[in-house]
């Protein structure tokens, strides 16, 4: 079955940094190197699916760099499954590193990446980093369903040593990243295939600048399921006025089993607290 889903992204410098290093994916587009000065609807339409953002780090153009290869990759990718997903993301990491050796600029390269997928009637999420992916439901909330790849988060984890990047944000894994070539673990996260749910993918220029609290207020004010670009471009806004100490990307998407032939729970919630009567 062809699967038809809908969304939002964007990507914005923010108001420090001399260039973006994000880039989002959705589907078969991904976009990278620009600013945008506004969020834009994005459509898919095909059997299995990615969607996410990944921030890169690098001095000059590497951050950008590795961002880009990852995403063009994501996008790449034919058979969407855990496994798969995988497999590409520790083919990434070894790529990323073998690039950033070859070229003394892109030294130290890499990047981080979270983001959802459906195949094979499955549903997950994935992160390697700190990018993170949360889920909004009418009853339950915003939860986040992600862990970072961080020492705030995870603590002294003996398999995850800690890469160069920023003292104020330690993180243990990333696609590339270090002087030597390192393994990684991906994290994998089954997701319910069968409950509607609006999915929120962010680089950390959102989620360290706007508290959960206040994403989740954002995302009921805004009527969210039926107004994707005006709540991706609250969210933004809430990253700039909180600071915009980094860059900041964001993609919004709305998932209904029935869009992916997934037989549904029931309830069709997004309608009912999104639509006309549920409110």
């Amino acid at each position: 079955m062809t699967t038809k889903l809908k969304g939002a992204w964007s990507t914005h410098l923010g108001k420090r940094k001399p260039s973006n290093e994000d880039a989002v994916f959705f589907g078969g587009e991904c976009l990278f190197g620009k600013s945008m000065e506004d969020p834009e609807t994005v459509e898919l339409d095909g059997a299995d699916w990615l969607l996410g953002v990944a921030d890169g780090v690098g001095g000059h153009n590497a951050g950008e760099m590795a961002s880009r290869t990852c995403v063009e990759a994501m996008v790449g990718l034919e058979e969407v499954m855990p496994q798969t997903v995988d497999s590409l993301l520790k083919k990434l990491n070894r790529e990323i590193f073998e690039k950033s050796e070859a070229d003394e600029e892109l030294a130290g390269m890499g990047t981080t990446v979270a983001g959802v997928g459906f195949g094979g009637e499955k549903l997950f999420a994935f992160n390697v980093g700190d990018s993170r992916v949360y889920r909004f439901h009418a009853e339950r909330g915003l939860e986040r369903v992600t862990k970072d790849d961080s020492l705030v988060e995870r603590g002294d984890d003996k398999d995850r040593t800690p890469l160069p990047f920023a003292p104020s944000n330690v993180i243990t894994q990333a696609l590339g990243g270090r002087k030597t070539f390192k393994d990684i673990k991906p994290n994998l996260y089954d997701l319910d295939a069968e409950e509607e749910a609006l999915y929120l993918v962010c680089s950390d220029g959102l989620n360290d600048m706007v508290e959960d609290d206040r994403m989740e207020e954002i995302l009921r004010d805004t009527d969210a399921a039926n107004n994707l670009e005006k709540a991706a471009e609250a969210l933004l806004a809430a990253a700039l006025v909180g600071g915009g100490r980094d860059n900041v990307s964001i993609v919004l998407a709305p998932y209904s089993p029935e869009n992916c032939g997934v037989k549904s729970k029931g309830g069709g919630w997004l309608s009912r607290l999104f639509g006309g009567g549920g409110r």
